[in-house]
């Protein structure tokens, strides 16, 4: 039976696809109509659109915005066609209305019965496709969808749709009922039917100008005006355009609707927010102004929801979302039940056919056929005996596979648009390769290759050309180029990768065809196409080469990369993204995790090294590429010779060619990258970068299996190793690090700086006596022999020699782990610490952070400690017990020497606070301090404990000698000293005041006083000082109280002589008064406090001295105050005359006197008397003295002035 017997209607009969908008042919109509199938999903949608429909018949309404939506092929602009000849009032076919076509399809007599109510009710549509209908706007996308629906309207109404304002200008004659006449006369006299000659607008102006001059009864200058500035005065708006409609409507029957049907609407706006909001703003104001009585249905491959994430405002999503109310969304089910029911429905004997053909070994069969490989989304297969029969020769997962290739190409090529259009669809495609097998027998399958064909006409050239050039190529099958076009149809399809086994799959064209064989010959035909350039391999997928990726493929091909380049990648990805090995962590004990090795690892790819290469374990991968691949026995002598884990790569697979293509393609993208390419080759260019991205993904999983299957060497011998790849490289990292480092488990335990001050201490080494407490004693044990052979040997090592030899293999320790197991060797005196010739204290606080220092390690030389001679422990003791009376136990030989050391520092810090009283002033025993001192430091200054014990035992007589001389000063600071200083006080008083004492007890206790003072050991004399002390205090007291009254009794004069000076005026005694009285006040206290005899005798002169400077400030101070003799006034007259005189005749006039004021001079009494007059002893002496007195005080007299004595 041939496969066209098979169906109920004839496969070969012309079937329209999706009905391009404006295809009104009466016969496409009725097919369309007579064919349409109305599935379960559509019938749901008819029943919520009329129901919605039919309220705006009835109440007024805004909510007239319709949203169909579905993917390519869903069938949406079909089901939008079909609604517009439901809506159309105005079709009929053969007599019926379009409903007429439905009451056989449909079992819902309500639904019928609305469908016939709408079709009652005077109407128009438009139906339009919207980006075929949209024009170059200079880029105002903003009132594109206005113009859009400004034209669709003027081609409804018979005007102008390419020049809006030219079908305005007819409008408008329309209006006047001057339309028809214009069109006519305008014939008459062009011979040419306004339709046509309204292109040409600008040609044919006096023709226009002279027929609107004619019916327009225009003037010539305002008809060629009209037409001259008609395109510049032109405006069209969203709000103008929803009143014109508005006007239009109102002038219809009362329940007259316009519907406005726009598909693809979706894909034109969805790219352009403002699109959008203009298609949100028209629906709006059309169901503000007509409510309800104009439609907008459209249709989009988006859902309205989908569109959110391309608007800026959810706000202005709300607004959209508001326009369109009644959303309908037709899914992949409806296009599958239209093509089962159109095309695919079997006849009866097609039926018998079918169950005949579907046995069970088929079925067994083709479920092992039907394969798809890992990565691939799930795809429908035969479930049954229906599905088989509502498919054949179809497979059921090529319908949904179909529909997703015809997306995919009019999101990635040129193609779409023509794609857009509806020549190429889903149901066209079903046909095609229906009748490709037409005339075959039962037990075929329709391969995927068969929809190429239908599709070859529409697609870009660059894909045909490569199609062409496949069927041109000698070296090539026509099976390859079969492949090739399966290739093609997937090229885009992420979720079905185009692999080996997929393409085999879809190449089924027989249901008992042999997979394997097949696989074969596609693996061939693969091989030959990627040699021509037409395919690309990356990883297990191929690609499918436009000509444009061709010429990049070969330009890439050719991209010199050297083979090291390629084993430095396969490196780079092994240990960095695969093991992502930085360092090796070693755990020698399973029961311990705690203890832990952190390895630094050599890292070799065949003969290169990546990053360390001196590491003493590594891993070493071996490629191909390298001279001892072929070589087994140089590989095993490999992992011995370089302590390295050994990986041996596999050959197989396209592990090495995809690699080497990744770095190609790396290298012609940075090539690129600084070129400006063309658009198309840019965009080939953005896809090799993807293409890389995946190829560098294949890489990553091909290198993991390929180290996961590599053969593993150590230690000479090939490894047994299992689980992933990380697994066996830990396991033979393990194993090498074991073979190197043979005596790492001497460590049980791991410390850290920490631990070193506990170490230390004397509260935790009780298990210093031996090692039972040591867990790491065999580390200890082999530390001490490696130091002791060296002391033998007189090497000098140094602490920094230690840490590396042992941090090295065999050892392969860590440095703290080394310095505890020393530490321990110091406590247990069995090595010592020098630096700088010096022996280093365990016990000092910086002691664990300077054996951490590298420089410090460096400088610390360790060597075996000398044990002690018995005389000198015992010297030691008898030392500390003569002089401290201490007695010493410990029997470590440190412990005794820093005990003795902290004894004898003790009285170093002593004698040291005791000098500090010597800076104050010369006490008794400075000396001996000094002595003892010294031969202290001579001890203390021997850090190793065998050089402090002998020189203790060489200075044992010295040291306490001294140490008894020390005590009477010792005792002297303790008892005597407060004595001491005392008269240490009254023996500078009696240095002063020496040649002024009067009494013989002052004169002996100052003498006395003095001589003990001036003795080197007055220890047993300062007995005498207290007594001494006393007897001279008491008599310079005495002389202190007869020296002092005299003085006070002289203040008590020179104060009133000078008061006395000062009190006739008010202003003087005021400013005087006071500084008289605080200045002696201040003298006298001084005097009063007086501790010698020198300093009462110069209080004497300052008391004249004080007088002096006194009475020069009060007499400077009057001569300021008194002024100058003024010049002679002339007296008032009396008020009454005196009677004349001896009975003269004038009046007597009295002159008043005028009262002359003199300064005061003060005069010192004492000053009267010059020195050499100071002793009188005869008359002449005494005359001569008052001689002088007399020419003094004559000299103020005759300057006018009065003497005041002071």
């Amino acid at each position: 039976m041939k496969i066209r017997q098979l169906f109920k209607k004839d496969i070969a009969r012309e079937i329209k696809g999706v009905i391009k908008v404006g295809q009104e042919a009466e016969n496409d109509v009725r097919q369309e109509l007579d064919e349409y199938v109305v599935t379960d999903e559509l019938q749901a949608h008819l029943v919520y659109f009329f129901k919605q429909y039919l309220k705006s018949l009835q109440v007024p309404t805004d909510q007239m915005g319709v949203w169909i939506s579905g993917f390519f092929g869903s069938g949406k602009s079909h089901f939008l066609k079909i609604l517009s000849y439901l809506l159309d009032s105005n079709l009929e076919i053969d007599g019926k209305k379009a409903v007429e076509f439905f009451k056989e399809k449909l079992q819902d007599q309500a639904l019928l019965a609305q469908m016939q109510q709408v079709a009652d009710a005077p109407s128009d549509v438009i139906l339009f496709n919207t980006p075929s209908k949209s024009e170059d706007d200079n880029g105002d996308s903003k009132l594109s969808i206005v113009k859009v629906f400004n034209k669709v309207f003027n081609e409804k109404l018979g005007y102008s749709a390419s020049i809006p304002w030219v079908a305005q200008m007819e409008e408008i004659l329309d209006q006047n009922g001057q339309y028809a006449p214009f069109k006519q006369v305008f014939q008459e006299k062009s011979d040419l039917t306004w339709e046509d000659a309204r292109e040409e607008i600008y040609y044919n102006e006096d023709m226009i100008v002279e027929t609107l001059v004619e019916v327009a009864n225009m003037s010539e200058e305002s008809a060629r005006r009209w037409i001259d500035n008609g395109e510049e005065s032109y405006e069209i708006s969203v709000d103008s355009f929803a009143k014109r409609i508005k006007k239009y409507v109102d002038k219809q029957p009362a329940d007259y609707h316009l519907v406005f049907l726009a598909d693809e609407m979706g894909q034109f706006v969805s790219d352009d927010v403002h699109r959008m909001l203009d298609l949100q703003t028209i629906v709006e104001d059309l169901g503000k102004y007509t409510l309800g009585k104009v439609w907008v249905i459209v249709t989009s491959q988006q859902d309205i929801d989908e569109l959110e994430k391309d608007i800026h405002s959810s706000q202005d999503f709300s607004k959209i979302q508001g326009r369109f109310n009644t959303r309908l969304s037709l899914s992949s089910a409806n296009a599958d039940e239209v093509i089962k029911k159109r095309l695919l429905e079997k006849n009866d004997a097609g039926k018998d056919a079918m169950q005949l053909l579907y046995t069970s070994d088929i079925q067994a069969s083709l479920r092992n056929k039907i394969n798809f490989s890992d990565g691939t989304i799930s795809l429908k297969k035969y479930d049954s005996l229906n599905d088989f029969s509502d498919f054949y020769p179809m497979i059921p997962y090529q319908l949904d596979l179909l529909q997703q290739v015809f997306t995919k190409i009019r999101e990635n090529s040129s193609a779409g648009k023509h794609f857009a259009s509806g020549e190429r669809n889903l149901l066209g495609a079903v046909q095609y390769a229906a009748l490709e097998y037409a005339d075959q027998d039962m037990g075929l399958l329709i391969p995927f290759q068969t929809f190429y064909g239908h599709l070859d006409q529409g697609l870009d050239h660059s894909v045909r050309a490569t199609i062409i050039k496949a069927q041109s190529t000698p070296t090539l099958q026509p099976f390859d180029v079969d492949v090739l076009k399966v290739l093609y149809l997937i090229r885009y399809l992420k979720s079905v990768p185009s692999t080996v086994e997929n393409i085999a799959t879809l190449m089924l064209d027989e249901l008992d065809a042999d997979r394997l064989k097949l696989t074969e010959e596609i693996t061939a035909a693969l091989d030959r196409l990627t040699k021509e350039y037409l395919v690309q391999r990356t990883g297990l997928e191929y690609l499918f080469l436009t000509n444009e990726e061709q010429d990049i493929n070969r330009e890439i091909n050719h991209m010199d990369i050297p083979t090291s380049k390629m084993q430095s990648y396969i490196g780079e990805m092994i240990y960095d993204t695969v093991l992502e090995l930085k360092k090796y962590k070693y755990v020698p004990f399973a029961e311990k995790k705690v203890v832990a090795y952190d390895f630094d690892c050599a890292k070799w790819i065949d003969e290169s090294a990546r990053g360390n290469a001196t590491a003493e374990i590594g891993i070493h991968v071996v490629t191909p590429y390298s001279d001892d691949y072929r070589n087994r026995e140089a590989r095993q002598q490999l992992s011995t010779r370089e302590n390295r884990l050994v990986i041996g790569l596999g050959d197989s697979g396209t592990f090495y060619d995809d690699t080497m293509m990744l770095l190609k393609i790396n290298e012609y993208l940075r090539s690129q990258s600084s070129k400006q390419n063309s658009g198309i080759k840019r965009e080939i260019i953005d896809r090799k970068s993807n293409e890389r991205n995946d190829l560098m993904k294949s890489v990553e999983r091909q290198v993991r299996e390929t180290v996961q299957n590599a053969t593993y060497y150590i230690n000479g011998s090939e490894a047994s190793l299992a689980g992933n790849p990380t697994t066996k490289v830990d396991q033979g990292l393990h194993d090498v690090v074991e073979n190197v480092y043979l005596k790492i488990k001497y460590i049980t335990k791991f410390y850290d700086r920490d631990d070193f001050s506990g170490i230390i201490s004397q509260g935790q080494i009780n298990f210093l006596h031996d090692n039972s407490d040591d867990p790491n004693r065999l580390a200890t044990d082999a530390l001490e022999q490696y130091i002791q052979q060296h002391t033998e040997r007189k090497m000098i090592t140094s602490l920094f020699e230690i840490v590396q030899v042992f941090g090295k293999a065999p050892y392969g320790w860590r440095e703290d782990d080394i310095l505890v197991s020393l530490i321990r060797l110091l406590k247990d005196e069995k090595i010592q610490f020098k630096s700088s010739g010096s022996m280093m204290n365990i016990h000092d606080v910086m002691f664990p952070r300077t054996i951490k220092q590298n420089p410090s390690q460096a400088k610390i030389m360790v060597e075996k400690r000398k044990v002690i001679g018995e005389e000198l422990i015992r010297n030691a003791k008898t030392v500390a017990k003569e002089m401290y009376g201490k007695n010493l136990v410990s029997e470590k030989e440190d412990d005794l020497k820093e005990e003795t050391a902290r004894l004898l520092s003790g009285t170093q810090k002593e004698m040291a606070n005791l000098l500090e009283e010597y800076r104050h002033r010369h006490y008794p025993g400075e000396n001996e301090i000094n002595e003892l001192l010294l031969s202290i430091k001579e001890i203390l200054k021997y850090q190793d404990a065998d050089q402090f014990f002998r020189c203790l035992y060489d200075k044992r007589d010295e040291l306490l000698d001294l140490y008894d001389d020390i005590q009477p000063v010792k005792s002297f600071f303790e008892s005597q000293k407060p004595v001491f200083d005392t008269s240490f006080r009254l023996r500078k008083r009696y240095e002063i005041d020496q040649d002024l004492l009067q009494t013989a007890e002052a004169k002996e206790a100052g003498k006395r006083i003095s001589e003990i003072l001036a003795m080197s050991m007055p220890y047993d004399f300062i007995k005498e000082l207290p007594d001494l002390n006393h007897q001279y205090e008491q008599a310079l007291l005495t002389e202190l109280d007869q020296k002092t009254e005299p003085l006070l009794e002289a203040i008590q004069q020179k104060v009133s002589a000078l008061e006395d000076t000062i009190t006739t005026i008010e202003a003087v005694r005021s400013k005087f008064e006071p500084l008289i009285k605080d200045r002696f006040s201040l003298l006298k206290t001084k005097i009063l406090g007086a501790e010698t005899l020198t300093d009462l005798y110069s209080y004497s002169s300052q008391i004249d001295h004080l007088t002096q400077q006194l009475s020069t400030q009060i007499n400077d101070f009057i001569s300021k105050m008194t002024p100058e003799p003024a010049p002679p006034v002339t007296p008032p007259k009396p008020i009454s005359p005196l009677p004349p005189i001896d009975g003269g005749n004038d009046p007597v006039i009295i002159e008043p006197v005028v009262p002359i004021t003199k300064k005061p001079e003060f005069v010192h009494k004492n000053k009267l008397i010059p020195l050499k007059y100071e002793k009188i002893e005869t008359e002449e002496d005494l005359d001569a003295l008052l001689a002088v007195i007399h020419k003094e005080l004559e000299k103020v007299l005759e300057q006018g002035k009065t003497i005041r004595f002071i």
